[in-house]
């Protein structure tokens, strides 16, 4: 690779790459990582503390990687924006910005709410599980948490958009 044009060839097989880490990271953690986990519990190797506690550190590292991916993307595609087709252009930029957002929403709003109501849980029942799924804070905690894996699902859907955007909407030359 001897001159710039030679490296803006390159940035849209980066995007696919960056795109593909990042959504191969939501479908290990919460497809693969965290359900066995769960499985764990049922076969008695596991509380359902520990399990929780496991796949929280799970999420935790899925959150920072997207957030890196974000970033990555971002300048990636910034970089490259010439080389997509409008559509192609405003995809990669619309599902960057809903990501963000979603993002956003987790690191900000979601998890913090989720790990208040799990020490409230905690103090009180000793655990998520040991709490009456009536009690409001346990219902809550379960709102919150549909809310953050609707929220992954919607992260994995701007992923899955990258990709394709990246990968089918470059412009001949």
């Amino acid at each position: 690779m001897s001159n710039l044009g030679d490296m803006k060839r390159l940035l849209p097989s980066l995007i696919l790459i960056l795109s593909g880490l990042w959504l191969g990271s939501h479908i290990a953690t919460g497809l693969i990582g965290a359900p066995a986990m769960f499985r764990l519990v049922d076969e008695g190797v596991l509380t359902s503390a520990s399990a929780g506690t496991a796949a929280g550190a799970l999420f935790h590292g899925q959150m920072l990687l997207s957030q890196i991916m974000l970033v990555l993307l971002a300048a990636t595609i910034s970089a490259a924006r010439h080389g997509f087709a409008p559509r192609a252009r405003t995809a990669l930029t619309v599902a960057l910005i809903v990501a963000a957002l979603l993002v956003l929403a987790e690191v900000l709003w979601i998890t913090p709410q989720i790990h208040h109501l799990r020490e409230i849980l905690r103090e009180e029942f000793g655990s998520v599980a040991a709490a009456p799924k009536d009690f409001p804070a346990r219902r809550t905690f379960g709102m919150l948490h549909g809310l953050s894996m609707l929220r992954a699902l919607g992260e994995m859907i701007c992923a899955a958009t990258v990709a394709i955007a990246g990968a089918v909407g470059r412009r001949e030359n």
